[in-house]
């Protein structure tokens, strides 16, 4: 793919096919970067100048001086099928002159280097990662802390785009403790420790295979796959311990009584993490919930959590495949309607709901949350809150990228402005 990514930006540029749109003025922060000629590609990062304008009066020029960040940034094309969008997203880190890391406290995110720069394109309401990001938040340990902002490279006007946390351990993000190397009693051993399920066509990295194949589906097991620690610095003895326990909890939750030797699944799993991920899952119908960009971690002393969430500009009615789209069904029924996908649920998830236990807890936690953050009228005031932070920053967004009235896979809906990609939205959650 990186390959791929590379001839792609060798014959275009760090420009887009599409008319260009001078941004003068606006009321969201500008982060302008200057790349002095390099190519950005997905991996490695870049080292490239960046500078944020963010005024106090809420206006921002283009001229105005640097005044929110004046440095550098390594930067890099992220994503899978989205590199081959015209608005690419990238990844970036705050770094020194020397190419070193370097934390910063930015536009109110506490103090970290690494963030996503997310592109929606497909998504032309332009918000839905930042409703599930934000409704996420309001329901979950942790969710990613978003900000709109206007991007500009090399004097190339890109579009709005949503500045994200990326998923890390780290003390306001994922707060589990740092693994060593030589942590290797029963004591430090048991965290802390961050997989998910994703893609494995690229550069992921899997640890193990799941000892139960996914039924209905492709005949293959689900991959654990590595993001904290690096799989360079997981010592052996670790990755056995956490695979171990993972495989325990299947066991566990695969049995006839939901016990391995006297022991519930729930003593290995936090069920109330989970009960909230599925609820967000459902309640925005995400299509690649459970299968791909799915997280769970695990701390010293605790038990296994699933989320953060992440990856939702193709939930709330924005996929035309595997009932993506449809505001009724359960997404955790995906096996059943695409087995033939290459990338389909575990049985976790359909497996829950045979629990008691677990069913009535969600139920209770669902009818907590619909009185208030999953309440029809607090989602469309999100909704109207998030849309009217873009303001006309929309209009310059689809002035660039002449998408309005045309399919961009995978749409469910193709709306003639922006207004009526609001209203669909709207509409679907009505449903």
């Amino acid at each position: 793919m990186k390959y791929l990514s590379l001839l792609l930006v060798i014959f275009l540029g760090n420009n887009t096919l599409f008319g260009q749109v001078e941004l003068k003025e606006t009321h969201l922060p500008i982060i302008k970067i200057e790349t002095n000629g390099d190519w950005i590609i997905d991996e490695p990062k870049i080292l490239v100048e960046c500078g944020i304008i963010n005024n106090a009066t809420g206006k921002n020029n283009i001229d105005d001086a640097f005044n929110e960040y004046d440095g550098f940034v390594g930067i890099e094309i992220r994503g899978q099928s989205s590199q081959f969008f015209d608005k690419k997203s990238y990844g970036i880190e705050f770094r020194d002159a020397a190419g070193e890391d370097l934390q910063v406290e930015i536009l109110g995110f506490p103090k970290e280097e690494d963030f996503v720069l997310h592109g929606p394109f497909s998504d032309k309401s332009l918000i839905r990662n930042a409703i599930a990001y934000t409704l996420a938040r309001d329901v979950m340990e942790y969710a990613p802390r978003t900000k709109f902002v206007e991007l500009v490279i090399d004097d190339s006007y890109k579009g709005v785009y949503l500045l994200t946390e990326r998923i890390k351990r780290d003390k306001n993000r994922v707060d589990i403790s740092k693994l060593e190397a030589v942590d290797f009693t029963e004591d430090e051993v048991e965290g802390g420790y961050i997989l998910r399920f994703d893609k494995t066509d690229s550069d992921a990295e899997i640890l193990w295979y799941s000892p139960y194949v996914v039924t209905p589906g492709n005949g293959g097991s689900p991959a654990f796959v590595a993001f904290y620690p690096k799989p360079e610095d997981l010592q052996d003895f670790q990755l056995d311990y956490i695979q171990g326990y993972v495989t325990d909890f299947e066991d566990a939750l695969s049995s006839s009584d939901f016990s391995k030797n006297g022991k519930k699944y729930t003593e290995y799993l936090d069920i109330d993490s989970a009960i909230d991920y599925i609820l967000i899952c459902e309640l925005l119908k995400n299509v690649d919930g459970y299968r791909i960009s799915t997280y769970m971690y695990k701390d010293k002393g605790g038990k296994l959590k699933i989320g953060p969430a992440w990856d939702f500009n193709l939930a709330m009615g924005n996929a035309d495949y595997c009932e993506g789209g449809n505001p009724e069904g359960w997404q955790f029924d995906f096996n059943y309607l695409c087995p033939w996908d290459a990338w389909v649920n575990h049985f976790w998830w359909k497996r829950f709901f045979e629990d008691d236990e677990f069913t009535e807890r969600f139920k209770e936690r669902y009818e907590e949350l619909k009185e208030n953050v999953f309440s029809k009228e607090s989602i469309i005031q999100r909704i109207d809150s998030l849309d009217a932070e873009l303001g006309d920053a929309v209009d310059r967004n689809f002035a660039q990228y002449d998408i309005l009235g045309e399919y961009i896979w995978p749409n469910r809906f193709v709306g003639e402005t922006h207004p009526q990609e609001i209203q669909y939205l709207k509409g679907w959650f009505d449903e």
